[in-house]
């Protein structure tokens, strides 16, 4: 009976390998790297997984990228729809700061002693005036700094969608690549 093999050298390392013929897959003696044993028309190759492998990750990596853009460019158009939004509530915001800081203004001013807010003005004494204004006034900064803080609560809330966008948009342009190869 004879043993019928073929001498291969080994796609890892070329080494010299004897490929029996019911071999189909096998790891190298020399490196460990194995291989599949590939025949066709009459003639043997070796084939190294570690190969076969990378490329059916690179087909799975493609895959997952292209996938990951769809996903990404809705979420691109979602925060860019945010944008508009958020600009407009901050000027909302800066501007009701601004109004309750000249209100704040108005009613401590002495050149307009007659509050619109205080028609009862002219009826009660110096005393009780201060009294008043100073109640306002108070009133009037602790809305000034609620509107203040609601302010930068909507700048930071804007500043993290743009930082989002820029991610957003850097991920796109990482998987564009991995789709175009």
């Amino acid at each position: 009976m004879t043993i019928e093999f073929v001498s291969l050298k080994c796609p890892s390392c070329a080494g010299r390998l004897d490929v029996y013929h019911d071999m189909e897959r096998f790891a190298c003696g020399y490196c460990g790297a194995e291989a599949l044993v590939d025949r066709r028309g009459g003639s043997v190759s070796l084939k190294c997984l570690t190969a076969v492998i990378e490329n059916v990750q690179r087909g799975t990596d493609k895959t997952a990228a292209e996938l990951a853009l769809i996903r990404l460019q809705k979420e691109l158009v979602d925060l860019q729809d945010q944008l508009p939004g958020l600009a407009e509530n901050l000027d909302y915001k800066r501007q009701w700061a601004d109004i309750y800081g000249r209100e704040k203004a108005y009613v401590n001013s002495k050149d307009h002693p007659k509050y619109p807010y205080m028609p009862w003005i002219k009826t009660i004494n110096k005393e009780s005036y201060e009294k008043a204004v100073a109640d306002k006034t108070k009133e009037l900064e602790a809305k000034r700094e609620l509107a203040h803080k609601e302010l930068d609560e909507a700048l930071l809330h804007l500043t993290q969608i743009k930082e989002q966008l820029t991610v957003v948009e850097q991920r796109i342009v990482e998987n564009r690549k991995l789709v175009d190869g």
